[in-house]
């Protein structure tokens, strides 16, 4: 038995190393639980798009979305699983869906090219200059008005997220974007 002078430090420390025990195992724990692609992917192969209450269903989606990180944003097959979704969408429910999740990604998105290799960025950059020429421009169930809203949020993004050399590396595509717009109108 500790001495009475030494109790309440034997106590104070049981305590301190209790509670870092509890957030060295929450954090855990939330590791393991990370949102990845991969894992909104599985979410929405086992949740397909109800005819009803669809409002939850966007809000859980969104959630998912806005909890990625912004490489796992580029994933090829979630973008095709999305569009999947967003093709089945009413207008309102897309606008609903867009609001969610832009500012968010956008901002992801910067941030994951600015913490880039430069020369994987460029990469990156060119792969996906050379996807938005092939499409030909925005997807085609994108409203004009959502059209717009994508590029000023994408641009509010750029200017005040991106990084200098970011911005250079993406001229590129910027430049790709304007042409792809302009053959739209």
């Amino acid at each position: 038995m500790p001495a009475p002078r030494t109790r309440p430090l034997v106590i104070a420390a049981l305590v301190l190393a209790g509670l870092w025990g509890g957030v060295l195992g929450l954090k855990s724990l939330a590791r393991g639980q990370a949102t990845t692609a991969a894992s909104v992917r599985a979410w929405l192969a086992q949740h397909p798009l109800p005819p009803a209450d669809r409002g939850a269903y966007l809000d859980q989606l969104a959630g998912q979305i806005n909890r990625l990180s912004g490489a796992d944003r580029l994933d090829r097959g979630l973008e095709r699983d999305l569009r999947g979704v967003f093709g089945r969408l009413s207008s309102a429910q897309q606008q609903a869906y867009l609001d969610a999740t832009l500012p968010r990604g956008f901002d992801a998105l910067m941030l994951a090219l600015n913490a880039m290799p430069p020369e994987e960025r460029r990469r990156m950059v060119a792969q996906a200059t050379r996807r938005l020429g092939e499409q030909g421009g925005p997807p085609p169930e994108l409203d004009d008005a959502q059209v717009q809203q994508i590029v000023d949020q994408g641009m509010k993004s750029y200017l005040s997220v991106a990084n200098a050399q970011t911005k250079l590396d993406l001229q590129p595509l910027v430049q790709q974007m304007q042409a792809a717009l302009q053959r739209r109108r």
